[in-house]
């Protein structure tokens, strides 16, 4: 019966849970279609603002709603609540965009029936000519009109009075009844089916709970009949009323066993109580006994299966055995310890005097380490002073090197110098066969300026312009010889400079091979020096090194020479603490001894 219950009780939740889906569905439905005739009445307010105030925001937001509905753009997040009124206002989203779906999807997903569909179907068909009169009237606004084939090619001037009457029109109106006309009744099937599930649903819940408080009622019956038969069982079982154990037994929970037991029978659990109480008893006095030091007193299980009592006499048993062996143990102690004593007195000498050596040790070991530590420092300072070296040997030999090649730049210099004097010297001779050559001209033309002035003076007055040619020509000769002369005399110094600067030049080639051969040599003594000066600073690096080990050795033997000291001295510490444990031991197995004298065994 109680499962049965159980089984209704299962069948009830399910017949609520579908009681809840079935509301859920019929307020979702409810949802949705409100929102197919929100649609409709959000396109008609914004295509008439638009017709009116001309903003092209309102256009935008009309075919958003349009594209929204027909799952081109994705749906707002509840969408139910108001949306497009705070879009048109500021144009802020009052909540994100959630899926993309079209809504005659979502209304299939809602199980609607074929008919219902029908009505749906019918709205959506009806609302062609309302978009087409809407988009007739914004197209108005914007100057644009249909052609003869129905398509919006046609430009003119806006027509904004065309727009309003349209939006305004009976025509209007009429489509947007032909359109709410099946939406209604749409939602007059849909409260028909949803209303009927819910309350054929509910029905069943009723019916259900009516046979739950029946099945309950019964079960309560028999619970309470059951429970007068089992109690006379148990009080025939228990020997007494059930309290009257609950009594006995926290009294035995709490350690009391001084109980009076009435009634002698030879079954029951009140007879059981009592067996129990009267060995419980038995172990308490002996084991009284045994904390008096009595371990002479005898424990006898009351079976074989009387696991208490056996263990108890196996624990008296071990604890005369422990006693024995303790008490054996102690005289051994008593006599080790005066042994451990003798040893840790010469133990406690030797470790001082190994301090005292270790001290004096540490102290050779500090004086060493000084000395050690003076002469990594100086040969640190000789390794440094190499470093110094070999870079200043090194700078020199790259001064050599440039010094030679310097000179070898001058020697190329001072042999193209040679090559210009020799080249001053033959265009100077040259000069001087022309300045004779012009010499000779002007010895000629002085002759030939006389024969023109005898020949002028015979003509008489008809050769005296002849005569004034002549004696030009004459004063020119004189001035050219005059010329030829200057020219030679200086021709004479530049010969003389080019002589000076070839010998000159001759000197300076010898004095730069002289200076290349002594910068070679000087190359090749900087080298070795160089060489010689590297390996002394290899020979310091190695020095130093070895210092630093030593000092690093130095070290690790100081460390090693304090943790002596240090393993000395706890030594010592401990040693002591040994000898004041082995006091404490000495006196700790003379009380054992009086302890164990008080066991009788």
């Amino acid at each position: 019966m109680a499962i049965a219950a159980f089984i209704m009780a299962i069948v009830i939740i399910n017949n609520q849970n579908e009681l809840s889906k079935s509301e859920e569905v019929r307020f979702e439905s409810y949802l949705r279609a409100d929102e197919l005739r929100q649609s409709f009445d959000d396109l008609t307010r914004l295509a008439r603002t638009y017709v009116v105030s001309g903003d092209p925001k309102y256009e935008k937001l009309y075919w958003d709603v349009l594209d929204v509905r027909n799952g081109v753009k994705a749906r707002p997040q509840q969408y139910e609540r108001i949306y497009w009124d705070y879009l048109s206002y500021d144009g802020k989203k009052p909540r994100p965009d959630d899926v993309q779906i079209p809504l005659e999807d979502l209304f299939k997903r809602l199980g609607f029936t074929a008919e219902e569909f029908l009505k749906l179907k019918e709205s959506q068909n009806n609302s062609h000519e309302l978009v087409r009169i809407e988009t007739v009237a914004m197209n108005a606004v914007k100057g644009i009109f249909a052609d003869a084939s129905g398509k919006f090619t046609v430009k003119d001037n806006p027509n904004m009075e065309l727009a309003r009457e349209l939006m305004h029109s009976v025509d209007y109106h009429r489509e947007k009844i032909r359109i709410m006309r099946p939406i209604d009744d749409f939602l007059e099937l849909l409260d028909s089916r949803t209303k009927a599930t819910v309350e054929g649903y509910k029905t069943k819940s009723l019916n259900y709970l009516i046979a739950l408080v029946v099945f309950t009622v019964l079960l309560i019956i028999f619970c309470v009949s059951g429970y007068i038969i089992v109690n006379r069982s148990v009080i025939q079982k228990l020997g007494c009323d059930p309290a009257e154990i609950e009594y006995i037994t926290s009294k035995i929970s709490k350690g009391i066993l001084d109980l009076d037991f009435q009634k002698e029978q030879s079954t029951g659990v009140l007879n059981s109580l009592r067996i129990m109480t009267k060995s419980l008893n038995d172990m308490a006095k002996t084991a009284t006994a045994i904390s008096n030091g009595d371990l002479t007193v005898t424990v006898e299980p009351q079976s074989e299966k009387d696991v208490i009592q056996t263990t108890f006499a196996m624990m008296l048993n071990n604890l005369r055995s422990q006693i024995i062996e303790i008490y054996e143990g102690v005289n051994v102690l008593s006599s080790s310890s005066a042994e451990i004593m003798a040893a840790s007195l010469q133990l406690s000498s030797v470790a001082t005097e190994t301090a005292t050596s270790v001290s004096e040790i540490s102290t050779t070991i500090e004086e060493v380490k000084q000395t050690v530590e003076l002469s990594n420092q100086k040969a640190q300072q000789v390794s440094e002073k190499a470093q110094l070296t070999i870079a200043a040997s090194q700078n020199g030999n790259k001064s050599i090197e440039e010094t030679i090649k310097g000179m070898n730049r001058i020697k190329q210099q001072m042999g193209s110098i040679a090559g210009i004097v020799v080249g001053l010297s033959e265009q100077s001779q040259s000069i001087g066969e022309i300045a004779n050559s012009v010499n000779d001209l002007a010895e000629q033309s002085n002759l030939l300026a006389v024969n023109a002035s005898i020949e002028a003076a015979e003509a008489g007055e008809q050769g005296k312009g002849f005569a004034v040619v002549a004696q030009e020509i004459k004063s020119l000769a004189e001035q050219s010889k005059n010329s030829t002369r200057q020219i030679r005399t200086i021709l004479n110094d530049i010969q003389k400079a080019i002589s000076d600067a070839v010998m000159a030049t001759e000197q300076g080639g010898k004095a730069v091979d002289e200076g290349l051969e002594l910068s070679n040599i000087s190359s090749e003594v900087i080298q070795t020096l160089s060489a010689s000066v590297k390996e002394s600073a290899q020979a310091s690096l190695q020095i130093a090194a070895s210092s630093q080990q030593q000092l690093v050795g130095m070290d690790q033997i100081t460390v090693a020479i304090y943790n002596i000291k240090e393993a000395s001295t706890q030594t010592a510490a401990s040693t002591k603490q040994s000898e004041q444990s082995v006091n404490d031991l000495q006196k700790l197995g003379k009380r054992l001894q009086g302890i164990l004298k008080q066991y009788k065994l």
